[in-house]
C-alpha cells in the first residue's frame, strides 16, 4: 500500500483490470478529448501538480520553481528511463478507481451527468510527468519507450503517438516498439514485447560506461521476470536495479500503486545500506495533475468538494468539543460558587447543634 500521503481522501479499492479484459473494437471505444484545454484549466491543473509536489518533495522547492539552465545537463548524473505503457496504464486504472469512488458519494456524484464509461480515454500530459520526476533537476539522459497499437484505426494509436511526440518536445530518446500478436489466446489481441529488455539494458549501459555513480529514475511498476535473456543472463528492470544498487547508484522508482509489482516491495528489505539510496515513490500522488480531459478536471472538482466538506466537518467537531468544554467549565465554576455560598447550609435548618455560628448568638459560651 502507498505510504501516508498529503490527501485527506484515499480511494480505498483498486479498479478492475479493463485493460487485460476482453479487447474492445474501435468503435465501441469513446474518442479521446483533445490535449489541448483552455488556460484556467490548464492552471488549475498545474497548480493542483505543483502543490503535491512541494508537500512531497519539499527539499526541490528551489529547483522546482527556478530550474537549471538547459546548459547544465553535461554536468548531471542523473538518467531518466520511463516506461510509457506501463505509467500509462496505471494512469488509467488509478483514474478509475477515482470515479468508482466520488460516484459513490451522491453528494459528489453531482458533478458529473451519468458516470464516465471505463472506456473513457485520458490523456497523459508528458510535461506534468517529466516535471514529477525531475523537479527541475537537470539529467545527462531521458529516455522513453514503448509500444502503439497496431492498427491505426484504433483511437489508443493517436493517443499515443501525441504522448511520444510530446515526450520529444521535452527532449526524450523515444523508442517506439512494435506489438506481438499473441498465440493462441487470442487472435485478436497484440502485446508489446521487448520494452523491458531495452531500457534495462539501457540502464546497464549507463551503470557500466559512468566513472561516479550518480541517481537513476525508473518510471514503471513492472518488476516481473523477462520475456528474454542475453546470452543467458536475465534482462528485466528488477535485475538492473539490483546492479545498480550494488554499484553504488541510487535509484527513484515511480509507480501507480495499481501497476506495482510486489518484487519492488520485497527489495524494500534489503541491507540499510542498499536501503538508503532506494525509493519508491506513488505516482497516485499526482494523477489530478498528470491527465488532461473532462474527466479528470471534473474529479478534481470532486477532489476539491471532498476536501473541503473534510475541512468543514473538522471545524464543525472542533466548534462542538469547544462550546462542550466551555460548558463543562461553566458547570464547574457553578458547583464552585454553591460550595462557597455553603450548600449544606442551605439544605438543612441551622440550630446550636450544628456547630454554626448564627447571627445573634454569643461567641462566648457558659
Amino acid at each position: 500500500m502507498p505510504p501516508p500521503d498529503q490527501r485527506l481522501f484515499i480511494p480505498p479499492k483498486q479498479p478492475k483490470d479493463h485493460h487485460h479484459s476482453k479487447p474492445q473494437s474501435p468503435q465501441s471505444i469513446i474518442p479521446p478529448p483533445p490535449f489541448d484545454e483552455s488556460p484556467a484549466t490548464r492552471i488549475a491543473r498545474y497548480t493542483n501538480l505543483y502543490t503535491k509536489i512541494i508537500q512531497i518533495f519539499p527539499k526541490d522547492k528551489s529547483t522546482l520553481l527556478v530550474p537549471k539552465p538547459k546548459s547544465a545537463p553535461s554536468a548531471s548524473n542523473l538518467h531518466v528511463f520511463v516506461d510509457l505503457s506501463n505509467v500509462y496504464i496505471g494512469l488509467c486504472k488509478t483514474i478509475e478507481t477515482y470515479l468508482d469512488y466520488y460516484y459513490a458519494a451522491p453528494d459528489l456524484a453531482a458533478a458529473f451527468a451519468k458516470k464516465p464509461s471505463s472506456k473513457h480515454i485520458h490523456p497523459l500530459d508528458m510535461e506534468a510527468l517529466d516535471k514529477v520526476l525531475l523537479r527541475g533537476r537537470a539529467a545527462a539522459q531521458k529516455v522513453v519507450v514503448g509500444s502503439t497499437p497496431t492498427s491505426a484505426s484504433n483511437p489508443m494509436h493517436a493517443v499515443y503517438g501525441k504522448m511520444f511526440a510530446h515526450a520529444r518536445k521535452l527532449h526524450y530518446d523515444v523508442t517506439i516498439m512494435s506489438r506481438v500478436e499473441t498465440y493462441p489466446e487470442s487472435s485478436h489481441h497484440h502485446k508489446e514485447h521487448g520494452v523491458d529488455e531495452l531500457l534495462s539494458v539501457r540502464i546497464l549501459q549507463t551503470v557500466r560506461q559512468t566513472q561516479t555513480p550518480g541517481t537513476i529514475v525508473l518510471a514503471t511498476g513492472d518488476g516481473q521476470p523477462p520475456a528474454f535473456t542475453n546470452g543467458g543472463a536475465a534482462l528485466g528492470f528488477l535485475a538492473a536495479v539490483e546492479k545498480a544498487l550494488a554499484e553504488g547508484w541510487a535509484v527513484e522508482l515511480y509507480s501507480f500503486g495499481a501497476s506495482l509489482s510486489g518484487n519492488w516491495r520485497r527489495l524494500l528489505r534489503a541491507p540499510d545500506l542498499v536501503l538508503a539510496r532506494f525509493r519508491i515513490v506513488y505516482l497516485d500522488e499526482f494523477v489530478l495533475g498528470l491527465a488532461a480531459g473532462p474527466v479528470v478536471a471534473a474529479l478534481r472538482g470532486c477532489e476539491h468538494e471532498a476536501n473541503l466538506k473534510v475541512l468543514q466537518d473538522r471545524e464543525k467537531n472542533k466548534i462542538m468539543n469547544k462550546e462542550r468544554e466551555e460548558k463543562n467549565q461553566e458547570q464547574e465554576q457553578e458547583i464552585t460558587f454553591e460550595d462557597v455560598l455553603g450548600i449544606e447550609a442551605k439544605r438543612r435548618p441551622l440550630g446550636n447543634h450544628d456547630g454554626l455560628f448564627m447571627p445573634g448568638q454569643s461567641l462566648h459560651t457558659s
